[in-house]
């Protein structure tokens, strides 16, 4: 029988192990952490913006809200979102004339 109390026997690598989970357990915070250059497309802020773009595309709300000095936007999204509108309104003036 073994005794209910028994406590497990110090191992040699017990110190190494706690160090490696700790670096384990910092790597896993920084992956975790994200980048500051990291693309979140469903801001509330761009859920709006994307709504001003697609139903209001020849007012100047949209690309105010894209390169405003505040935005949440990246260069590289600045330069698609703007591309789509200018896109939306060459297609609103040629079904015009």
């Amino acid at each position: 029988m073994k005794p209910a109390n028994r406590q497990p026997a110090a191992s040699k690598f017990s110190e190494k192990e706690t160090e490696t989970r700790a670096h384990i357990r910092e790597l896993r915070q920084q992956i975790n952490a994200g980048s500051r250059d990291d693309i979140r497309p469903f801001t509330t802020y761009k859920i709006i913006t994307y709504l001003c773009t697609l139903l209001f595309p020849l007012v100047p709300l949209a690309l105010y809200r894209i390169w405003c000095p505040k935005t949440e936007f990246s260069r590289q999204e600045q330069l698609v979102w703007t591309g789509v509108i200018l896109v939306i309104a060459l297609y609103a003036v040629s079904l015009a004339v």
